[in-house]
């Protein structure tokens, strides 16, 4: 297994790799990772099915032959011709009661019994009939019969469905013209069907569905063509302006062109998909109505057909399950990457509060390392010391500038006592009143007093310095002091 499929499996645990399986004349799957609005084809194949009595085991061999993975996930689609689909044109009633009305206009229209088949449908949009308001609704019937045996396969193969649905319309929807006042017709030719249909106002209400025989003959398939457009008209449809048409090739397209021309005397042209359809590259038209699961145009042409409840449940689960998967995954990794570097840090952590320990107790290091940390503890400690410094004597240069002192020579006076202090000595407090003032403070070392007082003496803004008081801690190097001073107003 190579490191692509392994990729790929996560993809889909993940449910970003989109498995789209279609049953029709023909099995074919498409690929898609879809992460928000981007998306990347990876993968397309089809091929012809041969055992229609095996389809179960059918689907099975084509999965597991032609995935690029062990698919597990995967979106059903439908586009055989068992499945009767029609377009509905219906009066003004209440939305609510559509479907009532959706199932007896369907039994009325292929004569079934409702007990013998399911029945799903979609609304268009809202149209008008000689000026009056509708609905112009899609409707699409199978046997349940059929509808079990999907049932099965999604069983047997163990697959966890995202939805089974009608897709017989979808291939025509690249090709659909913009609104006009005026019908046009739509004719597309697959390997083994033929898509017939008219558009007004850039909706689809008339559709035909015909499967192409193994000898084709042109004439005939000009002669179907020609039957289909001509009822709509005699039926009193829309005046249709001109035809669309993609055939197997562009031989078979100029026969088709000048043959409706000749027969029903309606213009027809090469069909041609506009460039906003499909945003993804490379990616052949035998796919397209596939696609459509993944874009806005084809979400009103899908005809869902009922899953069992226990397999929608199971699909949230396991998406549930997965992501959740995935996160601790997430979490773990980045847990064990990191690992290494949490180690480090709490042994550095652990080494620096021994330092601090013996900082504190004055103990003797023998350890190059240790002492190495309690250097950089202690000058640690003395950068904070001198920051907090820093800080209260801005604190008190606010409270100085809070209280409004208007004189000049006052403020000199604390910026000339700050620029005196030494790095070593620090004031816990200092006063005025009256022209005369107070500071209390500390000196580390007799020599640090000295300096203080020197600088001091030198300031043209103070006189009269004395030192009132002096004490020496006992167990510190410490020298608390009061000194008196007068300033020069």
């Amino acid at each position: 297994m190579n490191l692509k499929r392994i990729g790929y499996i996560l993809l889909e645990k993940l449910h970003l790799l989109h498995t789209v399986v279609d049953i029709g004349e023909e099995l074919r799957i498409l690929e898609v990772v879809s992460l928000g609005p981007w998306k990347h084809v990876i993968h397309t194949h089809s091929e012809s099915l041969y055992d229609e009595n095996r389809l179960v085991f059918s689907v099975q061999r084509f999965l597991e032959k032609y995935a690029t993975h062990p698919v597990q996930r995967i979106h059903l689609t439908i586009s055989r011709i068992s499945v009767i689909s029609q377009f509905l044109p219906l009066p003004d009633i209440p939305r609510e009661k559509l479907g009532q009305v959706v199932e007896w206009q369907v039994s009325k229209l292929f004569h079934l019994s409702l007990q013998d088949v399911v029945i799903g449908y979609n609304v268009l949009s809202r149209i008008h009939f000689s000026g009056s308001p509708g609905w112009n609704i899609l409707a699409a019937v199978m046997k349940k019969s059929e509808l079990h045996l999907y049932h099965d396969i999604i069983q047997e193969a163990h697959l966890l469905p995202y939805e089974l649905v009608f897709i017989g319309h979808a291939a025509l929807l690249p090709y659909i013209p913009s609104k006009s006042d005026q019908a046009e017709g739509i004719v597309i030719w697959q390997t083994h069907r033929i898509l017939m249909a008219i558009v007004e106002k850039g909706e689809i209400v008339q559709y035909q569905h015909q499967l192409l025989p193994e000898n084709r003959h042109l004439p005939t398939e000009l002669k179907q063509l020609a039957q289909f457009f001509t009822e709509y008209i005699k039926l009193g449809g829309n005046y249709l302006v001109k035809i669309h048409l993609k055939a197997l090739s562009e031989e078979e397209e100029t026969y088709f062109s000048e043959g409706i021309l000749e027969s029903i005397n309606i213009l027809a042209e090469r069909a041609a998909p506009p460039p906003r359809f499909l945003k993804t590259p490379a990616l052949s038209p035998h796919y397209w109505d596939m696609y459509t699961l993944f874009t806005p145009l084809g979400a009103s042409y899908r005809i869902p057909f009922p899953l069992p409840a226990k397999m929608r449940s199971r699909l949230l689960w396991d998406g549930l399950v997965q992501w959740g998967l995935a996160l601790c995954f997430v979490v773990i990794t980045c847990g064990l990457l990191f690992s290494p570097w949490m180690i480090i840090t709490h042994s550095q952590y652990t080494l620096y509060k021994k330092a601090e320990e013996i900082l504190v107790s004055g103990q003797a290091v023998s350890d190059e390392d240790l002492e190495k940390h309690v250097e950089e503890v202690r000058l640690v400690q003395t950068l904070r010391q001198y920051q907090q410094e820093k800080a209260r004597y801005e604190q008190l240069l606010s409270e100085a500038q809070s209280i409004s002192i208007e004189s000049s020579n006052l403020k000199m006076v604390i910026v000339s006592i700050a620029q005196s202090l030494p790095p070593d000595t620090r004031l816990d407090k200092i006063s005025f009143q009256k022209g005369k003032g107070e500071m209390i403070g500390k000196a580390k070392t007799p020599q640090g007093l000295q300096n203080f007082v020197k600088a001091l003496l030198d300031s043209p803004y103070l006189s009269g310095i004395t030192i009132a008081e002096v004490k020496r801690n006992e167990t510190q190097t410490e020298v608390e002091f009061r000194i008196l001073f007068e300033v020069r107003l």
